[in-house]
């Protein structure tokens, strides 16, 4: 395989995932990390943070996700949205041509892989996941609605699933894995394909313990990996996590470091804290940054912040905005930036 470029991908500064109708139609209700808000009925897209965009951070700001992996959702007013796994490849050429849309962005099509036994809808929830037996006719479908909108100057990344391993168990194994990769690689030549494992390095029955093959999957480009319950990296607790990580890697195969910025921990603490493991959100953004930029960037892709919950509340957007009107000034806000920057052009993780 064809060593792809390194990536250094700046924080991603997003929203929630969030179920939206649209001005598309009332089927076209797709998850994006880019809305502005719940309930919308016409497509608004913002930069959540825009200090940041201006001081120089990198635009990869949104993933789209594929319908069918959430569920539906309801509206302010109550009424039940369907979706289906073509509603994102409907709108792909507005995604590939508006000025409002950040680019290249994180393409998630786990919604048009995968389903869920029972599967989701407005009042149904569910975790047991599977390869659907037709993914590949799903797929070639989603690929011939979006035409060539999805390409290399609009995608930096295609996510195949999140969660291949977690505290469930492995959704399934490496082989299927591979397979499923190669034929998003031949409808999508050249851009990098991604799937995520978590470590879990303080966590027993969790995570890497449910992979337990040598190497990755060989069509993947990238991984995604998080260990919410580890506050520095480059402690020895997670030592042996990382080493379990560098000896399944192929030696063109990238870490993406995803960092927790969930709920603020409620007391009233300045600045805030995760509700996870209790660090302060900010020095999390700063340790796990110097972790992969600084002490280990031969195999490090960059950071993602992966934040939860709604626009007001439990995102880092929400404890940014939390810091700013409780502590007057904020920690996070810097650290966002200095690992963006860091990224960017190698400065330092703990710059001011």
């Amino acid at each position: 395989m064809k060593k792809l470029p390194i990536l250094l991908l700046a924080t991603a500064l997003s929203v929630s995932p969030a179920h939206s109708a649209s001005k598309f139609g009332p089927s076209d209700g797709f998850r994006d990390l880019g809305y502005s808000c719940y309930g919308c009925t016409t497509v608004t897209f913002t930069n959540v943070i825009p200090e940041m965009r201006a001081q120089g951070i990198s635009p990869n700001l949104a993933m789209f996700s594929a319908s069918e992996t959430d569920q539906d959702f309801r509206t302010s007013t109550g009424v039940c949205k369907d979706t289906d796994y073509l509603a994102l490849a409907r709108v792909a050429s507005y995604l590939a041509t508006s000025p409002d849309v950040p680019r290249p962005f994180l393409l998630d099509l786990s919604g048009v892989i995968f389903g869920t036994t029972p599967e989701r809808n407005c009042t149904t929830s569910s975790d047991s996941w599977y390869v659907r037996p037709d993914y590949q006719q799903r797929l070639t479908q989603f690929k011939q609605v979006a035409g060539n909108n999805f390409n290399t100057s609009t995608v930096w990344s295609i996510l195949i699933f999140a969660e291949v391993a977690n505290q469930n168990g492995a959704v399934t194994d490496s082989t299927k894995i591979d397979e499923i990769a190669a034929y998003v690689r031949q409808l999508w030549p050249h851009i990098p394909i991604m799937a995520g494992y978590p470590t879990a390095a303080t966590l027993p029955g969790y995570g890497m313990q449910f992979f337990p093959s040598p190497q990755f999957p060989q069509n993947l480009d990238y991984i995604g990996t998080w260990d919410y319950s580890v506050t520095d990296p480059s402690g020895p607790q997670y030592a042996g996590a990382y080493q379990q990580l560098v000896n399944r890697l192929k030696i063109w195969q990238k870490l993406l470091y995803v960092v927790g910025t969930f709920a603020r921990r409620p007391n009233g603490s300045c600045p805030a804290l995760s509700d996870l493991n209790g660090q302060r959100f900010d020095l999390l953004v700063r340790s796990w940054c110097a972790w992969a930029m600084e002490v280990h960037p031969d195999k490090s892709l960059g950071l993602l912040n992966f934040y939860w919950g709604s626009p007001t509340s439990d995102t880092a957007y929400g404890i940014i905005n939390w810091e700013l009107n409780n502590c007057f000034g904020t920690a996070l806000r810097p650290a966002m930036v200095s690992a963006a920057n860091a990224a960017r052009t190698g400065s330092s993780c703990w710059a001011p």
